[in-house]
């Protein structure tokens, strides 16, 4: 019996020490063509294409919002899932970001954030990443000894209101429907790579830095859907929780079932 219960207290340790699964976000639109697959609307394809998807959603793995930042206290407080219950004590805890090609790093020796940290939290621009290196010590269950661990993650500071398409969800499945992915198959390949296109929603509302993040490997495809985005409809631009807009980004990927994921 005991061996039973070291060996379950093993394995949810390090099922909490692997604590970040990716986030991709509330704001994600996505069309599923198989019709019935737990999770995705019903559509009628505009061609044969059972096993396509396309998306639109935040390019963002692990977000946090500015408000979530701006109220931190504790270094729990910003990464989700993080293991406090199984560590025995800290040799520090470094919060880095990247601000104008300028590494800047905080840090402390427990998970109770400094001045310092605070401060360099709710100074960071909408979209920045932010890195954190933690060494501590813990209470391994097997051996009944105190050993080193490090965790090292990166989470995305987003908008407190994140930006929308006008019209919801419908109007954009139905813009990308017309303009973009019936056009590919019109005049593109009926086969290619899985393509993502980067843009960002801007303080306005418009669209701007549209790019190819993988390309579809037909020119003629990847410009078409370039193009598709670049003439997309203003949206409602995000905003933080006093009311100020932010620029935010967003991913389009359209391609085989499975892609990238998040």
């Amino acid at each position: 019996m005991k061996k039973l219960i070291l060996a379950l207290a093993v394995i949810l340790f390090f099922g909490l020490t692997t604590f970040n699964t990716p986030n991709c976000s509330a704001q994600s639109y996505t069309y599923n063509w198989i019709a019935g697959l737990p999770g995705f609307p019903r559509v009628n394809p505009p061609i044969s294409a059972p096993d396509l998807r396309y998306e639109v959603r935040t390019n963002y793995q692990f977000p946090v919002n500015n408000e979530t930042l701006s109220e931190a206290k504790l270094i729990s407080d910003i990464v989700t899932g993080y293991p406090i219950n199984w560590i025995t004590s800290y040799d520090f805890v470094e919060i880095l970001v990247t601000s104008k090609s300028k590494a800047i790093k905080a840090v402390s020796t427990s998970d109770v954030l400094t001045t310092e940290q605070k401060s360099l939290l709710n100074k960071i621009d909408m979209g920045t990443n932010i890195v954190v290196n933690v060494k501590y010590k813990y209470n391994n269950p097997f051996s009944n000894e105190i050993e080193n661990n490090d965790i090292h993650t990166t989470i995305t500071a987003v908008p407190d209101n994140q930006a929308e398409y006008v019209g919801g969800y419908d109007q954009m499945t139905k813009y990308l429907n017309e303009k973009g992915i019936k056009k590919t198959f019109e005049a593109g390949p009926k086969q290619f790579q899985r393509i993502a296109v980067g843009f960002t929603v801007n303080e306005q509302g418009e669209i701007t830095n549209t790019k190819i993040l993988t390309s579809s490997g037909d020119s003629k495809t990847d410009k078409l859907l370039i193009e598709a985005i670049n003439k997309m409809p203003k949206w409602k631009p995000a905003e933080n929780s006093n009311g100020m807009k932010v620029k935010q980004e967003f991913k389009f990927s359209f391609g085989m079932l499975g892609g990238d994921g998040c």
